[in-house]
């Protein structure tokens, strides 16, 4: 895929599936620290290539979460046209129980949880 957009979606995006891929069947049950640990260690890699601006910072936190959000709702909506297909629901579980863990964290404090060492 080839889109231009905000600088800041890309990290949104990847640190969003980060969250979700942790939550799959199977995957070693991690901490929120440890989530926290690596959507940190992501975004300071990404940082090292490609700084985003304090604004873009900001945003990431929401971001993350409607990405999250979105994965959800065109991931049961595709489920709805074709049941049969196991595929299309294989991320609802891990989704859902990413996006509560995210939710779990004071929204005053989701941007440091990615962002910032404790």
């Amino acid at each position: 895929d080839m889109v231009r957009s905000w600088r800041v979606s890309d990290p949104s995006i990847a640190c969003a599936y980060l969250v979700i891929q942790l939550h799959y069947k199977g995957v070693r049950e991690r901490t929120a620290g440890e989530i926290s640990a690596l959507c940190r260690a992501f975004l300071s890699g990404f940082a090292q290539a490609c700084e985003l601006s304090e604004d873009e910072r900001a945003m990431l936190s929401t971001l993350v979460l409607v990405r999250i959000c979105t994965s959800l709702v065109f991931g049961a909506y595709s489920a709805s046209l074709d049941p049969a297909n196991e595929y299309l629901s294989l991320t609802q579980l891990p989704g859902w129980k990413a996006l509560r863990l995210l939710l779990d964290v004071p929204r005053a404090d989701l941007l440091g949880f990615l962002t910032r060492a404790e």
